[in-house]
């Protein structure tokens, strides 16, 4: 347990460094956003892309990362990127061009399984709490029906970081647990601890979403994206975290 909670906080901080940037009164990205790719036919593995437009560089830019939900930790060679000038190529170009030089890792991973989306508070959802979203299973009836109910809160908290954090924020940076209640049975899903250099300075974070693999029968897959708004040395960006929520839930019984 330890030792996999370990490994999921050196992959989360990891991961911030190389995903999407979205700018908001400073530097980086007008827009990022994250697309559910598919899991491997035996669910060990997930893939999803981000991709977005980049107003200071004039660029639109697309990245394809592939995800080990057991050993939770990406796949050695990903993520797979493109960045192009926006008078050169088209945000869709760009995104199709990465798809094909990803698919090697989706071909040999066997990512050809689809994802669904259980669950989502999309950045036009006015007055969303985004700190807290329910999901269950869908049933694959016409009746639409859903089973289990899951109640994911997200909560933030002050933690030290490695990076100098005092020229950006002016507050300490922010950490994140992620909390999972199912018919009163609480699990701490994750939780930050100190933050690595890789993070930058975190003042702000969001639930998007819940994906599962198409015709799940339960969240042993499922995977819970967050998005993270920081201050670093690139102006202010927001990130897209792909944390799988049930390896907790798999240990215990």
């Amino acid at each position: 347990m330890i030792a996999k909670c370990m490994r999921t906080a050196k992959y989360l901080t990891g991961m911030l460094l190389l995903l999407a940037i979205w700018g908001q009164n400073a530097r980086g990205a007008e827009n990022s956003q994250v697309v559910p790719i598919g899991y491997s036919q035996n669910g060990r593995y997930f893939a999803y892309e981000e991709y977005g437009r980049d107003d200071v560089q004039k660029s639109v830019y697309s990245r394809i990362y592939m995800v080990d939900l057991e050993e939770i930790s990406q796949v050695v060679g990903t993520p797979v990127f493109n960045r192009a000038e926006q008078d050169r190529l088209s945000l869709f170009q760009v995104r199709a061009q990465t798809r094909q030089d990803a698919q090697v890792y989706l071909d040999s991973l066997k990512i050809t399984h689809p994802a669904i989306i259980a669950a989502m508070i999309g950045d036009g959802q006015a007055d969303a709490d985004r700190s807290h979203i329910s999901f269950g299973v869908p049933s694959m009836q016409v009746s639409g029906k859903i089973v289990g109910r899951y109640d994911l809160s997200l909560e933030t908290f002050e933690t030290a970081s490695a990076m100098d954090c005092d020229p950006y924020l002016d507050q300490p940076p922010q950490g994140m647990k992620l909390v999972m209640e199912n018919f009163g049975t609480t699990l701490e899903a994750y939780k930050d601890g100190v933050l690595s250099r890789s993070r930058e300075c975190p003042f702000a974070y969001q639930l998007t979403g819940v994906v599962l693999p198409f015709a799940a029968t339960d969240i042993s897959n499922s995977v819970a994206l967050v998005s993270v708004l920081t201050r670093g040395l690139t102006g202010v960006q927001r990130h897209f975290l792909a944390i799988p929520l049930a390896f907790q839930i798999r240990s215990l019984n």
